[in-house]
């Protein structure tokens, strides 16, 4: 019998192309920003659908952060009228365990003006992870 029995994660770390390293960066971003496994992984879907891509062709920490970044797309413009995927340069740059937002000073401007109290977990993710 094999000594692995039940342990799926160590069997998803090693079937998974892209490395056990970006699997984990995803994990960190989604509960850091307070993003639900389930929320991401209907995200997941719809992506792959739209773009029709496979599961082992995606890169997870663009993912994660691009949920993010569409989620607080709304959250902004909802509460200041601003949409800084188009009013302002952001984007995703996306390179597996070295993603990040790229040229995100107008939009971590715009998320600043929301007031603390009133700011969600990913809200408050986005601005520490765009100073």
């Amino acid at each position: 019998m094999s000594e692995n029995r039940g342990d799926g994660r160590s069997l998803l770390m090693y079937l998974v192309p892209f490395g056990s390293a970006d699997l984990a960066c995803a994990e960190t971003v989604l509960y850091e920003a307070g993003v639900t496994f389930h929320d991401f992984g209907e995200y997941v879907d719809e992506f792959m659908e739209d773009t029709e891509m496979g599961f082992f062709d995606l890169d997870l920490v663009w993912l994660a952060y691009e949920f993010v970044l569409q989620h607080v797309r709304g959250e902004i413009e909802q509460a200041r009228g601003v949409d800084i995927c188009n009013d302002t340069e952001i984007y995703t740059f996306g390179n597996f365990g070295c993603t990040t937002y790229d040229r995100c000073d107008s939009a971590h401007e715009a998320a600043l003006e929301i007031e603390e109290d009133e700011r969600s977990e990913m809200l408050k993710w986005f601005i520490e992870n765009t100073e």
